[in-house]
Order: structure tokens, then sequence, then C-alpha cells
């Protein structure tokens, strides 16, 4: 019952599952496919977020699961989800959910060193070939994709509205003008402010700081500030709207 009362997966469209009859966790996910795709998959790929924190769980039930560590500029980052309605509102909370974020990947493939592989985003859209052919070496598919034709997919477990928000660029072809455009989406009190707190971290992963200096006192302050207006008032009315809840 608590899976058919899930926003997320009726967006699957699969009626019974919570009848499925199952010994184990991953009998249970291999039925639940099975009802959704006709068969059983060969492969099932999953790109939610949360699963680089969940690698130890998600081992133990699939040991051959595989996981891809996607890293990017955390200034993109920020410049990508600070206008959402969920998520960090200010530089200096991406900077920490970020720098978060990217420690927990890195964790989790210094102890799963033969199922982690890490993937910089700004690779991946401005050498998409060989950069996803690296990729499906890693996970053992027997493919190779040769045309970038190939990547372009219809997006699924969408709305309209989340595909027309956040997730527009799904299904189109590689655009490396978008690990760029947080130079100019940002303004430089922005970048001052994330570089404040993450420099070094940037800076140890490739990306080179834009700025020297520091932000002033009141910034910070009225960063906290803008945080907490958005994050307990203005955001929760539009995070409900667009998912209909």
């Amino acid at each position: 019952a608590e899976l058919s009362k899930s926003r997320l997966f009726k967006n699957w469209g699969v009626e019974g599952a919570d009848q499925i009859n199952a010994v184990s966790e991953e009998q249970f996910y291999f039925r639940l496919l099975e009802m959704y795709h006709g068969h059983r998959p060969e492969y099932w790929v999953d790109h939610t977020p949360p699963n680089i924190r969940n690698v130890s769980k998600i081992l133990s039930v699939f040991p051959d699961a595989k996981f891809i560590n996607l890293i990017r500029d955390g200034r993109a980052v920020a410049s990508s989800v600070m206008p959402l309605e969920w998520g960090p509102n200010t530089p200096a909370t991406s900077a920490r959910q970020w720098i978060e974020s990217i420690s927990i990947g890195f964790v989790a493939q210094v102890a799963n060193e033969k199922k982690v592989i890490t993937v910089k985003y700004e690779d991946l859209v401005e050498k998409p070939l060989k950069v996803l052919n690296r990729v499906l070496e890693f996970v053992c598919v027997d493919f190779r994709v040769d045309d970038e034709r190939q990547l372009v997919l219809e997006p699924q477990f969408m709305s309209r509205a989340m595909r027309e928000g956040q997730h527009k660029n799904v299904g189109r072809m590689p655009d490396p003008a978008l690990s760029s455009n947080w130079r100019t989406k940002l303004s430089k009190e922005d970048i001052v402010q994330f570089e404040h707190y993450a420099g070094n971290v940037l800076e140890a992963l490739g990306y080179p700081r834009m700025y020297s200096e520091r932000p002033s006192k009141f910034r910070l302050v009225r960063s906290l500030t803008i945080e907490n207006w958005r994050k307990n008032i203005s955001n929760p009315p539009k995070y409900r709207k667009i998912r209909g809840i």
C-alpha cells in the first residue's frame, strides 16, 4: 500500500505493485520492473542523485551494481538550483551542500573502488562519445556509442511542469555552453560568496577561482535572510503547485 501512495511511483503507471510476492528485495524490484517493462530487463539505470549516499544499501540488494559519481563545477550547480523551488537558495548554502555531496561521492569511490567511477560533467558535454564509452566499459556493457544522435532519448517519468522547468534539457543533444553559462547567470556577488566557502575545493578539482576578494559581513547576513525566507515562506507553495500536491 505504501508504494501505491508514492507520488513519484505513480508516474510508472503500474497497477498491482503492492501485491507483489517476493522472497528478497532484489526479487521484488525485478518483478516490479517486469510489470512495467513486460519482461525481466538486462540492465536497470536509475539517475536518482541520493543513490550515491546509499551505495552500501544498494550493493546489499544488487551486488553487481555500478555507480557513476557525476561531479560539476559547484558554481554551475548553484546557478541551476538557486532559482528552483527546492534545495539551497543562496551561494552560501549551495556551496556547503555541494561540498557535502562531492565528499560523499569520493568517499563512496574510495570505499568501493571497483564499483564507482567519477565523471566530470564538463567532460561529458564536451567529449560525450569518449566519456560515455568509458562509462559503458566500466559498467561492463558490450555497446559503443558512435553517433551523438544516439544520445537523444525521450524523457519519461516526468510531468509536463517538470519537463518545462528544471529538466528542460533532458532528451536534448549535449550542449558544451551549459557547462559555463553560470558565468553570466550568476552575479559577481554570488560568485564571490560561493568561492568564499568552496574555493579550495573548486581548485582541488581543477576549477579555478574567478575572484580573490572576500564578501562583506552585510552580504553574508543578507544571504542568510534570503535563504530563510525562500526556504520557509516563498518556496513551499511553489513546490506543491508544480507537483500537484
